[in-house]
Formats: structure tokens, sequence, C-alpha cells
């Protein structure tokens, strides 16, 4: 409503776009379970608020916000060898030829990706009206 309020039928194909985009994006780690669907939920919230195209910057900032969030829990919980391991095998596509990762390990390490879709939808709106202030 707000985007048709200030933009017109522009500001809602751009709001909708944007809800879209981070639908799409945020919809498949979903299904594999990745994320919760209240985080899906969020994060296209948040593209909808963002609109087409701030919310590709929206999502760009939220994973950087996320693996960093990642990579500090797993430190803290001094599991970060084993994190990167994972990482690092997955990369390679070692996974595919019969690597597995130690769930059991990575099954502890979970934390609310809500933090970081808040945090990188933030981002993205700050570093657009104050660019000057933010370098990305």
């Amino acid at each position: 409503m707000l985007a048709v309020a200030f933009h017109g039928v522009p500001g809602l194909v751009a709001a909708l776009g944007g809800g879209l985009i981070a639908l799409i994006l945020f919809g498949l780690p979903s299904l594999l379970g990745w994320i919760k669907l209240g985080d899906l939920k969020l994060a296209v919230a948040c593209g909808l608020l963002l609109k087409f195209p701030l919310v590709l910057w929206g999502i760009a900032f939220t994973c950087l916000v996320g693996g960093a969030l990642g990579l500090g829990y797993a430190a803290y919980r001094r599991q970060l060898g084993s994190v990167l391991g994972n990482l690092g095998r997955a990369a390679a596509g070692t996974f595919k030829r019969g690597t597995q990762p130690r769930l059991r390990e990575l099954s502890e390490l979970t934390l609310p990706y809500g933090v970081a879709i808040a945090i990188g939808s933030v981002w993205a709106v700050l570093s657009h009206y104050f660019p000057q202030v933010l370098i990305f």
C-alpha cells in the first residue's frame, strides 16, 4: 500500500518485483529446510518494502551479514574448523563424490536468519540514502 500511495502503479510493480525476487531467492533454502518460514516471510516483507532493484542490495548485504554471524557463532562455539572444512568440501564439490558433512556438529550451530535479514535490509536502505557514509 505504501508503494501505491507514494509512487502509484510503478511503485506497486517495483514492490511486487522485490517481493517476488525475495520469495524466489529465499524460498529454495526454505524448502530445503535451511531457513525457517518466519525468516522467509520477513525476507519477502523486506523485499516488498525495499522494492526492485534495492532488494538485490538487501539480499547481498543479508548474505554478508549472515555469513559473518554464522562464522562468528561457529568460532564462539569452537567449531569454526569443522564449519570451514565443510564449506571447503562443498566448494570443491566433494559432497557429490560421497563425502558427507558432519551434520551432527552442524545441526547444533543454528541461529535465526531474521537478524541477518533485518540488518542487511537496513544496510541497503542506509547505503542507498547515505552513500557517502557507507562504503557499499
